[in-house]
Parts: structure tokens; sequence; C-alpha cells
């Protein structure tokens, strides 16, 4: 290994942390910690509550080992409420997530042994000393808020400069750590596959985040950011950024390899879809949510035209391998000007309905957190280059194997079935106006229940009378 893993997550605490440190005040560290209600009810939910839940789904059911264990810890480990998209308008949510991080590290100490005692066997290797475990909070969270808290202090005009290029090394010591533990990863996810495991794990992220919503107290701010701390909103958003850049690498996969299935890429490029419908949705404003809807409207079409494509293919030659063909546009050249037009629609081309959806998924991950929609973006563009790498490889060129000579190209019944689709793509794409007039209303009606003191353009701001109607 290049760097110790640990040592790459100490450093990405770190670096959070002191920059938190910068952005807060001790006085608004010290005002959250003497909201006692609030402070019992986090405890409350993080280390009884959800533990409890976490066992019972052990109980319930049939988990391998790891599988248990791995419950057990997300369970028993008290959740820590980086809700920093809830941050970036109210300092005093940013106080607040800083504030239970460290107390929940430190609650973590007494809870962390206990859950690994009454764990299966093959969990005691996970046991830390509690003196280290006190170290690691002390110095890699304690120590680096105390240190951001002193430089804003002293220096108030240079910390805010300070919060990018942090942001920047943290991000850096999160990839680094991604690429180290990519063994042990998929180690974890060979262990949890099957017999429940992902359901179990669903239940108990669901089941977190309405046990943090219901004892949140009478303050609907209050009950979103416990409702993010025990539900662990950014878990969503980091698997549905996992999911889109999984989903892009694992579908070029099916390109380069020699024996490349392209219905297993086209498998992958609707997972690596998902998760941009995901990340729409939690970005929680307008146009991310309309940008998910909207995407999976668009997953619709595309999806479902590029496996009709591929199926095509497959009753004239009886194989889907990328190798089998090639200058196909020489004897099929209405199959590659539809098989065209639906991987423009794919991979986003403006005037084409994909473009419109991931257009609007990312303004609303910018308008959360700028590293969401970097990360997205990112996926976009490896969509471009496996989707033209597939067209180049199976249509352009020369055809060097006979077999693709004589095929014939679509039929009356495959032109009726594929025509629909592309004028459906063009629509959305042109003129996405009565889609988006059709959704606004459920859309704005979703963000303002879940964010009341979002402004929404045309939409007054809920006065006091009615957000205590709402409580």
């Amino acid at each position: 290994m290049l760097i110790p893993p640990l040592q790459l997550l100490n450093l990405f605490v770190a670096v959070v942390m002191f920059s938190i440190g910068l952005r807060v005040s001790g006085g608004e560290l010290l005002n959250i910690l003497r909201k006692r209600a609030l402070f019992v009810r986090t405890l409350l939910a993080n280390c009884v509550l959800i533990p409890a839940i976490g066992f019972l789904l052990v109980r319930i059911f049939p988990l391998t080992p790891d599988a248990s264990v791995g419950i057990l810890l997300l369970a028993a480990i008290p959740g820590t409420p980086i809700a920093l998209q809830f941050t970036r308008q109210a300092k005093t949510r940013l106080a607040f997530a800083a504030a239970m991080t460290f107390v929940l590290s430190l609650v973590s100490v007494a809870m962390t042994p206990l859950a690994v005692e009454v764990m299966p066997q093959t969990a005691q290797r996970n046991q830390r000393p509690i003196l280290l475990l006190m170290m690691s909070i002390v110095v890699y969270i304690g120590l680096p808020l105390c240190a951001g808290l002193w430089v804003a202090r002293q220096a108030p005009k240079i910390a805010p400069r300070l919060v990018l290029p942090l942001g920047v090394l943290a991000t850096v010591a999160f990839l680094f750590l991604m690429w180290e533990t990519r063994l042990v990863r998929r180690e974890a996810l060979n262990a949890i596959r099957g017999r429940g495991t992902i359901v179990a794990m669903l239940l108990l992220l669901l089941l977190s985040m309405l046990i943090g919503w219901l004892i949140g107290g009478p303050d609907r701010e209050s009950r979103r950011v416990l409702a993010t701390s025990t539900g662990m909103r950014s878990v969503i958003v980091f698997l549905a950024i996992v999911s889109i850049l999984y989903g892009a690498l694992a579908a070029m996969y099916f390109v380069v390899k020699k024996d490349g299935d392209v219905k297993k890429l086209v498998a992958y490029s609707s997972v690596s879809s998902m998760g941009m419908v995901m990340l729409g949705l939690f970005a929680l404003n307008p146009n991310g949510v309309n940008g998910g809807v909207m995407q999976m409207i668009n997953h619709g079409i595309y999806s479902a035209a590029l496996f009709l494509l591929v199926g095509i293919i497959y009753e004239r030659r009886h194989t889907r391998n990328v190798a089998e063909f090639g200058g196909l546009s020489h004897v099929m050249p209405g199959y590659a000007a539809v098989f065209l037009g639906m991987v423009m629609t794919a991979i986003g081309l403006p005037l084409l309905a994909v473009f419109i959806s991931e257009f609007l998924a990312l303004r609303g991950a910018f308008e959360a957190n700028v590293s969401w929609a970097a990360w997205a973006a990112l996926g976009i563009i490896l969509n471009a280059g496996y989707f033209l790498w597939l067209y180049q490889r199976m249509f352009f060129g020369t055809i060097e194997n006979p077999k693709n000579e004589k095929l014939p190209d679509l039929n009356l019944r495959e032109w009726a079935y594929m025509v629909p689709l592309l004028i459906m793509s063009l629509w959305i794409g042109v003129y996405p106006k009565p889609f988006l007039a059709f959704i606004q209303q459920p859309v704005n009606a979703i963000v303002k229940q879940v964010r009341p003191d979002y402004q929404i353009p045309g939409m007054p701001n809920a006065t006091p009378t009615q957000e205590r109607a709402q409580r």
C-alpha cells in the first residue's frame, strides 16, 4: 500500500473538523451543547433506539456472520450528523454538526466495545483499546476543531480563504482512501451478498431516519438535522455517486473486454443513470428533484430503446459480443441511425431528453454541494466515452466478419416501435415544459415540506402561524 488507509481516514477527519472550526465559533458550539433536550434526544436516537433496531434486524434476517457484524456496527456505533447540506446557509447548523460529531464520537468509546462483545466471534478481531479510541478522538477530532476555532479568532480575514483549499485536500485524501481500500471493499461486498443483507441495511437506514424525525422535537429544523444524523442522508448521496461512477466504469469494461456483452453494457449504464436519479432527489431542491423525476422518465425511453436495439441485433446474429460486430452501418444504415440517436440521447446531447434531466439534476446537486456535482459530472464524461467507443466499434470501419455482410436492416414492425421512442426523446429535449409543468406542483410541495425555509421562486414564505400549524 502506498499510504496506510487508517492514516488517510485520520487525515480526512482532521481536515474536515479543522475546516468546520474555521466557520463556527466556540460560543455557537457551547450554545448547542447547552440545549439539553436536543442533546438527550440525539443520544437516545443514536445510542439506544437505533442499536436496538440493529440487533432486532440481525435476529429477524438470516445473515452471514460477517454481514451481522456490519449491520451491528452500523447500528451500534453512533452516527455523526455531518449534515453539511443543511449547513451552507445557516452557521448554527454547522455548529450543531461539529458539536454532535465530537460528543457522539466520545459515546462511541463505550458503544463500540459493547457492540463487539455481543457480536459473533468473527468480530473479536475488530476490537480496539479504549485508550487508542480516546487518543484518536482527541487528536483527529478535538484538536483540529479547536485549532480551527483559534485560527478563525486570530485571523478572521484569512480563515474563510482556507476553507476551499482544505476541501480540496479532504477530497484528495478521500480519493486515496477509496483507492487503497478497494480490495477490502470488494471483500465486504462479496460478504454481504444475498440472504436479506441488503434488505436489512435498507430497513435500518429508513427506520433510523424515521426515528430521527419523530423524536426530533417541536423544532422542524432540529428534526430534519436529527433525521439526517441518524439516517445518514450523506450515505445515500455517497452511494448515488458511487453508482454513477461504478456503473460507468463497469460499462466501459465491457467495451474494452474482448468478449464484451452489449446487453451488460446497457445494463450497467442504467445503474449509472439511476445514481443520477438518486443524487437529484436527495439534493432536496426543486432543480434536483425535477431532474431526478425527469431522469426516470428519460431512462424509460432511451434504456428501453437500447435494450430493444440489442434484441434486434441478437435476433439476427444470436450473439451480443462487441467483437463480433464492426462496420454495421454499411449493411444496416437504418439500424445504425436509430442506435446513434439513442446513444446521443443517453450521453446527454443538447436538444435530446437526457440533457434536460441531467442538467437539472446537476444544477440541483451544485446548489446543495459543489463536490456532489463535480463527481456526477465525471460520471457523465465516462458515460459519453464508453457509448461513443461502443458505437465506433460496432458501426464504423470495414466488415471483417462474413456473417455480418447480409444482415437485414430494420423491418416495418421494428420501425413502428422505435420511431415513437425517438420522437419522445426529441420532444422532451426540445420542449420539456409540459412535463416539467406537470410535476412542478408536487415537487415544490415536497421541497417545501422537507425544507420550509427554502425560498421557491413564485411561492411566498410560510408565515409564523403557518409554520406553527405545520409543526
